[in-house]
């Protein structure tokens, strides 16, 4: 694959040929850099001009990787005093505490507050962290199942909150609902979307018009929280 020198920063391209190609263009995203000219034009002659442009191309992948960085939301490095804790679409300040309590405890007050021991490591107040998130996630899922059944009529099985790879929720065929931790990080109403999705699942068992239709009229603005996953949902991860 061909590159781009720019300093001290090596951007690698694609070259693409295209029959609705007009004219020479230069495609930036997150994960790629595509040079695409008309089929026939000479490759020497469209590695000179994405050379010329090199300095556009610096830029706008500086730009779209600082965009990433503002977006994502992961656990930090380090669990000490200074660091960020994604929660309900923020990254929340954490402050570390040692006392003369005999266990890790967790106060949060638009910010993260952790007490601990004072042989307590790193890894306790994660592991504390990660817990209370856990538990607060499995409390709003229940506040939103008990909110929302009564208006669709039928009732889940079994609720679990737990880790999976490729979805942001699931409704088995017995009824039972999966909801995936990381929602944690996402902002409230984005999990009250996924909750009401589930559910809406018990009635439509698949993406009919009369499917959406129910979500829509449990959650008017529903897409606004769907294109929040599409947006962020790619940077969540703990």
């Amino acid at each position: 694959m061909p590159r781009l020198t720019v300093g001290n920063t090596q951007i690698p391209y694609s070259i693409r040929y295209s029959s609705r190609a007009r004219k020479l263009s230069i495609k930036v995203t997150p994960s790629l850099v595509e040079a695409v000219a008309p089929i026939g034009f000479p490759e020497k002659k469209l590695v000179e001009f994405v050379h010329h442009k090199r300095k556009w191309v610096y830029q706008k992948v500086e730009e779209l990787t600082s965009k990433e960085g503002e977006r994502r939301f992961t656990w930090p490095e380090k669990f000490v005093t200074g660091a960020k804790i994604p929660f309900r679409g923020r990254n929340m300040k954490l402050s570390v505490l040692e006392t003369d309590i005999p266990r890790v405890q967790i106060t949060y007050r638009n910010a993260f507050i952790v007490e601990k021991p004072g042989d307590a490591s790193e890894a306790d107040v994660k592991r504390a962290i990660e817990k209370w998130l856990h538990n607060r996630l499995v409390d709003d899922v229940i506040d939103l199942i008990r909110k929302y059944t009564p208006r669709i009529g039928t009732k889940p099985g079994r609720v679990q909150v737990s880790k999976v790879k490729t979805r942001w929720g699931s409704c088995g065929k017995h009824g039972n609902i999966l909801i995936n931790w990381l929602l944690i990080i996402a902002p409230k109403p984005v999990l009250e979307y996924v909750v009401v999705h589930e559910l809406c699942h018990l009635k439509h068992r698949n993406h009919s018009e009369a499917f959406w239709s129910l979500v829509g009229e449990l959650l008017p603005d529903y897409r606004r929280s769907k294109k929040w996953l599409s947006d962020h949902g790619r940077f969540m991860q703990l």
